[in-house]
């Protein structure tokens, strides 16, 4: 029986018969417990789903399409955002000169030449992490692993060393819940990120001063690097706009990096059959694992976006649908990455899909994921490191995945084998 049969008519049916208000309240319930089972019946029958309060776009080539148009699909401005930074983020604006000066310069300081070094420091702090836990054969992927990865990663490369590590963790999480979950502005979440997001500045524009003040690091990170590299004829950051652009790595680097990692491992627990230990002993051979168990279960399933004038999707084809101005629509990536016309047997754990169907692990087009390099480096050598410790899955609620109510993961403990 094709994924298909098994649930024709179910989430369709569901959603027809509910409310305008219970439509909206079925999908987002569904995006979060049964994305990839919705995802598949929307592809199969209504690609372009539009509801009372937003458009969902499933399709590959229409996720494509509107992610590469972004002077039509706008991000717009994010309240949550500002609110954390306190001021404009290239994330937040759409072919401004703030955007296109800015990305350019993070894209040069990110500099790929740096990844090996990345790779092997993450995979230094992923063997001391797991060495702590050794003796009790056990340890909480999401976060006492790869969360305390990602927090010494900052530290070490982006230039937060002085930040309290246990701050820098507990400021991200509100900001981030409030960005991807706080659709109707809720004012309590919104509270919090002020409050975090004033903590979490206040913070980095001390570490800034500092460092302009003189304060010697053993390498050149990020901070150094954006402080000292100087473009003339006007067009430096100046240091609250350093500050504003090391918030907004922070902010998409430790939520986003963490919950990867953890749904990837448990994605890769499910399959006892693959020979994850002996790929793991060399990176080249176990990435490929890392791609496709997170294309089976992405962390961001969708990216949005806000329509700033009228726009056709899929234009002379059997979906098209005309999107009104100041529509948000809703992006499912992870639709898209099992898309039938791109994958064959797209529930299939299978190493020989198209390349091009990852490049949606980090977006696509004007706000592909500027940090997306250290991103990889730092999940892939992480889990690759637990995988050479032969990590097992865990019976009954001890072994479970548990998410916070913003749908972030927030514990999976797994058992560590012989290594």
């Amino acid at each position: 029986m094709t994924t298909t049969e098994t649930i024709a008519g179910g989430y369709l049916e569901q959603y027809d018969a509910a409310g305008p208000m219970g439509q909206v309240e079925l999908l987002q319930k569904w995006f979060l417990s049964d994305s990839q089972e919705l995802f598949a019946e929307l592809r199969a029958d209504r690609p372009i789903l539009v509801t009372p309060a937003f458009t969902v776009v499933t399709r590959y080539a229409d996720v494509t399409e509107v992610l590469l148009r972004h002077e039509i699909f706008n991000v717009r401005y994010d309240p949550a955002l500002a609110t954390a930074l306190g001021g404009r983020h290239i994330l937040a604006t759409d072919g401004e000169v703030i955007n296109w000066r800015e990305r350019g310069m993070m894209q040069v300081m990110l500099a790929p030449e740096d990844l090996p070094r990345l790779r092997e420091v993450a995979g230094r702090f992923a063997s001391e992490a797991l060495d702590e836990a050794w003796p009790t054969r056990r340890i909480d992927v999401a976060s006492g692993f790869v969360r305390k990865v990602i927090i010494r990663m900052c530290l070490e490369y982006l230039g937060f060393r002085g930040a309290d590590p246990n701050d820098l963790s507990a400021w991200v999480r509100p900001i981030l819940a409030d960005m991807v979950t706080n659709f109707g502005n809720d004012p309590e979440m919104r509270k919090a990120t002020e409050h975090a997001g004033g903590e979490l500045m206040g913070c980095l524009r001390d570490l800034v001063a500092q460092r302009r003040a003189g304060v010697t690091v053993p390498h050149r990170d990020l901070l150094t690097r954006l402080q000292s590299t100087s473009i003339g004829s006007g067009l430096d950051m100046d240091d609250e706009r350093v500050t504003i652009n090391l918030g907004g790595i922070l902010l998409g680097f430790v939520e986003n990096g963490m919950s990867s990692a953890t749904h990837l491992v448990e994605q890769l627990l499910r399959r006892p059959e693959l020979p994850l230990q002996d790929v793991a002993q060399d990176p080249k051979q176990f990435d490929p694992y890392v791609w496709e168990a997170l294309r089976l279960n992405p962390f961001f399933k969708m990216v949005s976006r806000v329509t700033g004038s009228e726009y056709t999707v899929a234009a002379g084809t059997a979906r098209e649908t005309t999107i009104p101005e100041g529509t948000l629509v809703l992006v499912a990536l992870e639709s898209a990455m099992s898309d039938e016309d791109q994958v064959s047997d797209p529930m299939a754990f299978r190493l020989d899909r198209p390349p091009h169907i990852y490049q949606l692990h980090f977006g696509l087009g004007h706000h592909n994921c500027v940090g997306g390099g250290l991103g990889a480096a730092t999940v892939a050598e992480s889990v690759r490191q637990l995988f050479l410790r032969d990590p097992w899955p865990l019976e009954g609620p001890e072994g479970q995945l548990v998410r916070g109510p913003e749908g972030f993961p927030r514990h999976l403990v797994v058992g560590l084998g012989e290594h």
